[in-house]
């Protein structure tokens, strides 16, 4: 309390009091992760540490837990899950040289390679079959079912031609395409057949810097098939060469080169993926509309991923050459799932995207090498031999606490004073009984939370017909909660830190509320 001056003779002075304390509302950051403000104070709908959440409109919720769904005796990788699209759907795993159907059936064994490249197609007779491809063994077609059967695909007067090294096969314009691992050039067969005699498309002439093709992929610019879909071109030496048209014979009139351009290649064949009229490339520094590359040509790629890149680059860089990287669009959610290898079995991490937006998340601790979706739902594998579903409806990763880890954007309060951190009030709903650990972080320093709260959550409730009627609890579902928790801190910025390990319930922060004191430039 301190005194007012007054200008009546012999007056009284006034008392004001004085707040001694100042309170400031954190937003969910609803913007994503931002590495790019890890050591400054930055946009406060992002945040430098988000671990293993989802974006929503308001919130951030806690990811989708998983279960096993399959798993192979012989415990070795699985590299690929191919789907068959057809009814009823059906998926197979690629592992320790085999092709075994998710009810333990073995369609084929003896492949030297289990990194496949798939895609679906209708013959004349409108049978659906996938066609696969893995570099070693030649290609495959499956009806769904049992019978899987290696397609005879011959180049006649090419003795370099070797059917057994084709790695890339794809449909494009109602024919099958394929690449080798040996040659500058892609092969397409006569429209609606799956085997026979191909032709080849060579881009050796256009591809300067030589290498292999790496990936290839369809290009509808208007979301949808048509006869305006562009072949994309990818090679191992960051060169694309785009082509338009449907009939690859006359390459003078009707098919076309669109023209050639150099920029990051992507990081696997699985790493390019269509999501409304673009292409998204998962290249060395984040995932990058086609379009975006179109006009940058090797210089700045624009800001999309920016938030992220030092991630990106930070794995992209020493594990380029380890299998698992690939980019999965959930078409149930609009995620888009990047997988990054670390380097080690069962060591991956996940940024996924929310789209059609460029804000990112990262997840942790889910050991996924490569990633499938099929009827609304996603699957991974893993280093193990282990096939698991990841849904909302598992609280839990197959059985193990989830960890969630947030740390809000760095602020200095809208003063360089320092400051002491009293208290902080986190914005929860849950329909369950989690400790999460609340705390304050000062100074960019991110090491773990430690303080752990006593905060009052709801009581799980009974289950029908099994509980005592009139005496046991009614379900309460997702109830907010809102309670102050003491911290200790000191310094000139701070940022709220809330972790969690979660099993069985439902989780998300809305917000924080940080009560704080200024003092001086000094103290």
């Amino acid at each position: 309390m301190r005194m007012m001056p007054v200008r009546k003779y012999n007056a009284k002075p006034m008392q004001v009091k004085r707040q001694a304390s100042d309170l400031k509302h954190f937003t969910a950051p609803l913007k994503g992760l931002s590495l790019s403000t890890a050591l400054t104070p930055g946009d406060p709908l992002t945040a430098p540490i988000l671990s293993n959440w989802v974006l929503e409109e308001d919130k951030i919720t806690l990811r989708p837990g998983t279960f096993k769904v399959f798993t192979d005796t012989g415990g070795f990788p699985v590299e690929t899950i191919v789907p068959f699209y057809g009814f009823p759907s059906a998926k197979v795993a690629a592992t320790n040289g085999k092709l075994v159907h998710m009810t333990g059936l073995l369609l084929e064994d003896g492949f030297a390679n289990n990194d496949w490249s798939w895609t679906s197609f209708v013959n004349l007779g409108t049978q659906p079959y996938t066609l696969m491809a893995n570099g070693s063994d030649g290609v495959w077609s499956w009806d769904g079912a049992s019978a899987i059967v290696k397609e005879t695909i011959t180049f006649t007067g090419n003795a370099w031609f070797n059917q057994d090294h084709i790695q890339i096969v794809m449909t494009h314009q109602n024919r099958v395409w394929f690449a080798d691992r040996d040659n500058l050039t892609v092969y397409y067969l006569p429209i609606q057949q799956k085997s026979g005699e191909v032709k080849q498309l060579p881009v050796n002439q256009l591809f300067k810097r030589g290498g292999t093709i790496r990936a290839m992929y369809t290009w509808s610019i208007d979301g949808g098939a048509g006869m305006d879909d562009r072949l994309v071109i990818f090679s191992s030496n960051n060169e694309c060469a785009i082509y338009q048209g449907s009939n690859p014979d006359d390459i003078n009139g009707d098919f076309g080169l669109v023209g050639v351009y150099r920029f990051d290649s992507p990081m696997s064949k699985h790493s390019v993926v269509q999501y409304g009229g673009d292409l998204y490339v998962l290249i060395s520094t984040g995932l990058v509309p086609m379009s975006t590359m179109l006009r940058a040509e090797g210089e700045k790629l624009g800001k999309s991923d920016q938030n992220v890149v030092t991630l990106f680059t930070e794995l992209s860089t020493p594990y380029r050459g380890r299998n698992g990287w690939s980019v999965q669009l959930d078409y149930s959610t609009g995620r888009m799932i990047c997988n990054l290898p670390q380097g080690a079995p069962n060591r991956y991490r996940q940024l996924v995207r929310k789209m059609p937006t460029n804000y990112f998340v990262e997840w942790a601790d889910v050991p996924a090498r490569c990633w499938q979706w099929l009827d609304d739902q996603m699957f991974f594998g893993d280093d193990k031999g282990n096939i698991f579903e990841m849904h909302p409806r598992y609280l839990s990763d197959n059985n193990l606490p989830i960890h969630v880890d947030i740390q809000f954007a760095w602020s200095n309060f809208k003063t360089p004073a320092l400051k002491q951190f009293k208290m902080i009030r986190p914005y929860i709903l849950t329909d369950g009984e989690p400790t999460p650990y609340v705390d304050i972080r000062t100074d960019y320093d991110t090491s773990p939370p430690f303080n752990r709260p006593d905060l009052a959550f709801t009581v799980e409730g009974a289950e029908w017909d099994i509980a005592p009627w009139d005496t046991s609890n009614w379900a309460a579902g997702v109830r907010s909660v809102v309670r102050w928790n003491g911290v200790a801190g000191r310094g000139s910025v701070g940022a709220a830190r809330i972790a969690a390990d979660l099993i069985g319930t439902q989780f998300s922060v809305s917000g924080v509320d940080v009560v704080f004191e200024s003092g001086s430039i000094m103290g």
